[in-house]
């Protein structure tokens, strides 16, 4: 499949729901599950700074979709960038569009936010074409 489409207009997502594991921040932070068990006060801590953490976070994301130029047996490209995902015409079919978001540092030095210039991310179940 090959074709020259133009991206979608970027979105932002705002109502984005966040959920710390405590669980992995404790495996981060060097405690091994069932065997490590942090004290009353890296609770108390952990505690403090899940609470601020949710009052000073406002999860967002700037997202488009991009049409799908090129599919072959393992690759999509869009936008210029390339996906290289095993067997992916084999597996989802023909993918028409997938989502992308700028990434920060390429945002930042082109200091526009246009999707077309975003690093293209895999297709999720919505973005194949039926």
């Amino acid at each position: 499949m090959t074709g020259q489409r133009t991206a979608s207009e970027p979105s932002v997502l705002t109502d984005i729901a966040l959920e710390i594991d405590p669980a992995e921040v404790l495996r981060f932070q060097g405690y091994k599950r069932d065997a490590d068990l942090p004290s009353a006060e890296v609770r108390r801590l952990f505690d403090e700074a899940l609470a601020l953490g949710r009052a000073l976070m406002e999860p967002r994301a700037v997202v488009c979709w991009l049409a799908v130029t090129r599919q072959d047996r393992d690759l999509l490209e869009a936008s210029g960038a390339a996906l290289r995902i095993p067997e992916i015409r084999q597996r989802w079919g023909a993918v028409e569009q997938v989502i992308a978001s700028p990434s920060s540092g390429r945002l930042a030095s082109s200091r526009s936010p246009r999707c077309s210039t975003a690093s293209a991310r895999a297709p999720s179940r919505a973005s194949r074409s039926t």
